[in-house]
């Protein structure tokens, strides 16, 4: 009866995303800890962006959370932005406040803090889910520096979970022109250690034209690639532009991706979530960090989510968020982008 209600519900949502029908309130909350980091990645546009570096207060992160536990209809809340979040001096009590709230909870970490007090703080924590964003398990010229230390780390992590299986741990990589051989050295490095799933997502290339992305048919080439070498293993590969999940789920995705959001005209990514900044501003995407719908103080996350400002970028998403197709399931290629 639960997987019969699990594919109603899938089927439902699926309805929703064909025909662009949004939720009557968001599922998802992104909450944006800190905008410092201690890595200085190529392909990060955190620099771009050019925000002032701060951390979020704990006054700021406490109205966030009355905030947003209004919502009936929260089904998560990830601790990810534009700084390693691991940094913040409080955050065990933050992941404490939110887990006592009774909500799915992760974090999206580049591993380098992934290690001693702090990892055994997070394994004791209740937290649900791990996301190490790695572009391998070397030294080389994508994504980020310390890729041995952090899967070093990953390892003696997931070693030290054992088989509780809790928290979930997910590595995070993108996909670069000339890195499949790195790609699935990582992704074997996954298999290997008992990482539960593998994400893949593309390269934003629009503050950073020299960044080299697979043609859409490299991409289909190299994730089949991961595909196999995934196969049969306790690993999941997730991934927009292939679904997630398997057997019916993936059937379903593979047969109707071309007609979800509108037929690729809308944007993934936005379809369910709201992404609140370190000043407790409030974005409808990650990727949109200047570009303000309102905030926690002054609005609702109802009255937000309803109202004319986010209807009004929902109507024009593809002229602000220009060629970016980081979760789209079809690659919109840049025009200045260097394919070729």
């Amino acid at each position: 009866m639960n997987e019969e209600r699990s594919i109603f519900s899938f089927l439902v949502e699926g309805a929703r995303r064909v025909f662009g029908l949004y939720p009557p309130l968001p599922l998802r909350i992104h909450l944006e800890l800190t905008n410092i980091c201690n890595f200085s990645c190529p392909m990060c546009q955190r620099k771009d962006f050019a925000l002032p570096e701060r951390e979020m207060s704990l006054e700021v992160f406490h109205r966030a959370l009355a905030w947003f536990s209004s919502l009936s209809s929260l089904r998560e809340v990830q601790l990810f932005g534009w700084g390693e979040p691991l940094s913040h001096p409080h955050l065990m009590e933050i992941i404490s406040a939110i887990k006592r709230r009774g909500l799915y909870l992760g974090v999206t970490t580049n591993g380098s803090l992934l290690k001693g007090r702090m990892a055994d703080g997070l394994l004791a924590s209740g937290i649900d889910e791990i996301v190490v964003s790695m572009e391998g398990i070397g030294e080389g010229e994508f994504g980020h520096p310390s890729g041995r230390v952090v899967a070093g780390n990953v390892s003696a992590f997931l070693k030290a979970r054992g088989r509780s299986g809790a928290p979930r741990v997910t590595v995070r990589a993108t996909l670069h022109r000339g890195g499949e051989d790195r790609l699935l050295e990582l992704v074997r490095f996954a298999k290997e250690h008992g990482v539960d799933t593998v994400n893949i997502t593309r390269l934003d290339v629009r503050f950073k034209p020299d960044l080299r992305r697979p043609s859409p048919a490299e991409e289909r080439t190299i994730l089949k690639r991961v595909q196999m070498e995934l196969a049969g293993s306790g690993t999941e590969l997730a991934c927009t532009y292939i679904g997630r999940g398997k057997g019916l789920r993936r059937m379903l995705f593979r047969a109707f991706k071309s007609l979800l959001h509108r037929g690729g005209r809308d944007c993934p990514k936005i379809f369910d979530y709201l992404y609140i900044t370190v000043d407790g501003e409030v974005s409808p995407c990650c990727a949109l960090p200047r570009y303000i719908v309102g905030d926690i103080e002054s609005a609702t996350a109802e009255g937000i989510w309803r109202g004319r400002n986010l209807a009004e970028f929902r109507r024009r998403q593809r002229e602000i968020c220009g060629p970016c197709d980081v979760t789209s399931v079809k690659q919109r290629t840049p025009p200045h982008s260097p394919l070729a």
